[in-house]
């Protein structure tokens, strides 16, 4: 059987100053059987430069320029461009850790034929030279093949950031397109909505015990007025992504999951009504949010309790409750 072939799609936006990093660790791959796909995301800074070097060094690297759209937006436009059998998402300040990752991937692929395969990140600091975490994933469903609704409770079992990261994920393009797995633009916090969208899908899945994605963890700017905008969009996207995914009828199978994103939900109304004056417009806006159904299915008793209370009192005194700290 011949090999498959794999697109990595690196989504490139002012990052200068770790984009060299982040594509030595592809170009050195063993291997031909992959290509990468550098989707420039409207840079201001010199990406566009060290791009083309490795361009016109390497066959294999194709380099397309668009407007910008954000993240999701920069990898439905690789996904499009890609001609690969497997899909695999890259930032452009993080990078792969082992050069043999191709033949250890394709192996596996080739042994069990899964739609979606998962491996492990390490967390290091912005410079690289500290290991900041190393994450672990239940050992009952490593090493076998399973199907995703099999697994949902367990993978949605704690705050573990690694399950909700696409960049440690492969996905089958063929699986993508059928199931219309792309990406959702114009929100923050995309990965956590396309991961449990693509679950939910049911593909057949294998997690493999490898540490193989190097994630680098940048500290941030000091939070201007700009700044405070930005991270007032991430909560109420959060919000969005949640009421999104309790509109799907199959999540309240996976109590452990809708208890996730519930609590997912509470985080982020709680970093929203630090704002006096957003603090005003959530209470405000009295829509009938999917997440005051999901209460009565999540495995949290004090969940289900504000269920109750939500049938008596009505939302607005729900919602006072969900943000007391």
């Amino acid at each position: 059987m011949n090999d498959f072939v794999f697109s990595f799609i690196v989504s490139v936006y002012n990052t200068t100053k770790y984009l060299n990093d982040c594509l030595d660790s592809l170009v050195k791959l063993h291997g031909t059987n992959f290509e990468i796909i550098i989707v420039n995301d409207g840079s201001t800074d010199d990406s566009e430069k060290i791009c083309r070097i490795y361009t016109e060094k390497y066959s294999f690297v194709k380099y397309y320029y668009k407007e910008n759209g954000g993240l999701s937006s920069a990898r439905n436009f690789g996904i499009e461009k890609a001609s690969g059998d497997y899909l695999l998402f890259i930032d452009s300040d993080d990078f792969l850790l082992n050069d043999d990752f191709i033949g250890k991937i394709n192996d596996i692929l080739k042994k069990y034929r899964v739609e979606f395969l998962g491996f492990l990140p390490i967390e290091f600091d912005e410079n690289r030279k500290k290991v900041l975490k190393k994450h672990e994933i239940d050992v009952s469903i490593i090493g076998t093949v399973l199907k995703a609704n099999d697994i949902l409770n367990k993978l949605y079992f704690s705050d573990n950031p690694y399950i909700t990261m696409a960049q440690t994920k492969i996905i089958c393009k063929k699986y993508l397109i059928e199931n219309g797995l792309y990406f959702e633009n114009n929100i923050y916090h995309e990965d956590d909505e396309w991961i449990v969208r693509t679950l939910l899908s049911n593909p057949s899945v294998f997690f493999a015990d490898l540490e193989e994605y190097g994630y680098r963890r940048r500290e941030g700017s000091i939070i201007t007025s700009k700044e405070q905008t930005k991270q007032l969009k991430r909560c109420y996207d959060m919000m969005k992504i949640v009421d999104k995914i309790f509109g799907i009828n199959d999540i309240y199978r996976y109590r452990q999951c809708v208890t996730y994103f519930i609590n997912y939900y509470i985080q982020a109304a709680k970093k929203i009504c630090a704002n006096d004056e957003q603090r005003r417009l959530y209470f405000e806006n009295t829509d009938k949010n999917n997440v005051f159904h999901a209460l009565r299915y999540s495995l949290s008793r004090k969940h289900r309790l504000l269920y109750m209370f939500k049938k008596v009192f009505g939302i607005k005194l729900t919602k006072k409750i969900i943000i007391k700290k």
